[in-house]
């Protein structure tokens, strides 16, 4: 029995659903208090946590989320000029990065703005001390520190000396890396990129010493805190991969040199400290990785692996299709392996046999050994899908047990089937949240977020990314935009120009 105070007295905690693992939290409609844990009931499979919608007058996207070990969830993207978290109204600037963290059931915790510092460069016809930037990767460690990732244009300030940006003339980009700890208070941040260049960080990781990775892409040079890496008049694309202290301190990087730029890499890394980075290029440099002659720039999906701290010795997978395409949208690791998935059409072996299409994108889900040894591969087609309904967006998540979580979103009149029955979008876009063990034994499936707008406005729903929890809970954000969906209590509503949501489920 636990005492909650004048009014309560002492209360069960590990059964009482008003009072469940603590005093004052309340578990939601259709879960049920099981020793100290919010959990679905019998045969409700995931079960509706909670949502909140961060509605503004300009666009605000939710971009990626992490767990802390405690359960608190964290998460960055882009706003405009004035948000609320919960915890007060935040003022930015243009498009601006923002910190968030939430308690498992989504009470805001603390919440940050990063809008830049008066005396910036100055940009043409934008005020000087404007920002333009976005955080695109986080991550936590043991401790709850959080890792920041992004890129930005301009100069920003994340509670240290301020870091300049791409300069604004060329609309270039620099990339960043800033820590915070659990209280959101400023640990350290650090410049990733070079002038005159595009140098964007696009995933964060930790392993479970708590040292820090990034990757991304960039077009020309980049200082990633060592040597400089690449050539200012290359006039090609590169993948880097650099790591870091707990505190900071630059440990080791590497860059490949791709003859098609990636426009985006995703990246997960291990807890032992193995990173892996997939992307899709229209080929590798030789000699350095490997060719796949293709015939389109979605034409060859690569992966990377780092096999014991030495990030130039990297190896390679290349999964080519020459009739249409195959795109990995997602990553994930643990110390059995790493799961991949995306989208395909026409015919694809990623070493387990064909997989096929139908005439719409099908999804594929892989697994690989940490050697990058096929485990198993699935394929889930769509039907009754024009190519505007096709799914996009797929997000994968593992959690503690090594069970697997994808999210996604597809069209009107779009079905599915990822082994337990047809999932079909009734009218607008929607979203499915599927599950699966990690050797790709079906779980369950759910479509949610329906449009339900009376106006029949085109709504629409955005998936970024999705995150496992530390106590029995999923985390999706992404954002909003016109009329209403239904996660699970009723419609919310996203303005006009697309608000940020963060959604919880039970599995």
């Amino acid at each position: 029995m636990t005492d909650c105070g004048p009014g309560l007295g002492c209360i069960d905690t590990t059964s009482n659903p008003m009072h469940c693992g603590r005093c004052g939290n309340a578990c939601g409609s259709g879960t049920t208090c099981s020793t100290g844990a919010c959990r679905c009931a019998p045969g409700t499979s995931p079960c509706f946590g909670g949502v909140s919608v961060f509605a503004t007058s300009e666009p605000d996207e939710g971009l990626a989320l992490a767990v802390d070990p405690t359960g608190n969830v964290v998460a960055t993207g882009r706003t405009g000029n004035m948000v609320n978290f919960g915890s007060g109204a935040l003022t930015g600037r243009y498009t601006s990065v923002f910190a968030a963290s939430f308690s498992e059931t989504l009470s805001n915790r603390w919440s940050q703005v990063f809008a830049g510092d008066p005396g910036s460069r100055s940009g043409t016809g934008l005020p000087p001390f404007a920002t333009i930037g976005m955080g695109k990767g986080i991550a936590t460690d043991a401790a709850g520190n959080v890792y920041l990732g992004g890129s930005v244009r301009w100069r920003i300030g994340f509670g240290g000396m301020p870091l300049d940006g791409g300069p604004d003339g060329n609309g270039d980009l620099d990339g960043f890396i800033a820590s915070f700890d659990q209280s959101g208070a400023h640990r350290w941040s650090r410049r990733v990129g070079y002038d005159f260049s595009q140098d964007e960080v696009q995933g964060v990781g930790t392993d479970d010493a708590g040292n820090v990775y990034i990757a991304g892409v960039s077009s020309h040079a980049i200082n990633l805190g060592g040597d400089p890496l690449g050539s200012s008049s290359s006039g090609r694309g590169f993948a880097f991969v650099a790591s870091y202290t707990q505190a900071g301190v630059h440990r080791s990087q590497a860059i490949y040199r791709l003859q098609g730029r990636s426009a985006n890499v995703t990246f997960a890394v291990a807890g032992d400290g193995t990173p892996y980075l997939a992307g899709t290029v229209e080929s590798l440099a030789p000699g350095e990785l490997t060719v796949i002659p293709v015939g389109r720039s979605e034409g060859a999906t690569w992966y990377l692996r780092d096999p014991g701290g030495d990030l130039h010795g990297l190896g390679a997978v290349g999964f080519a299709n020459s009739m249409n395409y195959i795109s990995p949208t997602d990553i994930a690791a643990d110390r059995a392996g790493v799961y991949v998935v995306g989208s395909f059409r026409g015919t694809i072996d990623l070493g387990g046999g064909n997989l096929v299409s139908e005439s719409c994108a099908s999804i594929f889900l892989a697994a690989f050994s940490p050697r990058i040894e096929h485990r198993w591969s699935r394929r889930y087609a769509t039907t009754s899908c024009p190519i505007s309904g096709e799914p996009v967006g797929m997000r994968l998540a593992l959690d503690r047990a090594g069970n697997l979580y994808v999210v996604g979103t597809f069209g009107s009149s779009v079905q599915i089937d990822f082994g337990g029955g047809t999932l079909t979008s009734t009218a607008g876009d929607a979203a499915f949240l599927a599950a699966f063990t990690n050797t790709g034994t079906y779980r369950w499936a759910r479509s949610f977020a329906r449009n339900v707008s009376p106006t029949g406005s085109a709504a629409t729903i955005t998936i970024d990314d999705i995150a496992a929890g530390a106590t029995d809970s999923l985390y999706i954000t992404g954002a909003l935009t016109r009329g209403s969906f239904d996660f699970g209590s009723g419609p919310q509503v996203g303005a006009r120009d697309g608000d940020m949501f963060l959604a919880r489920y039970m599995p």
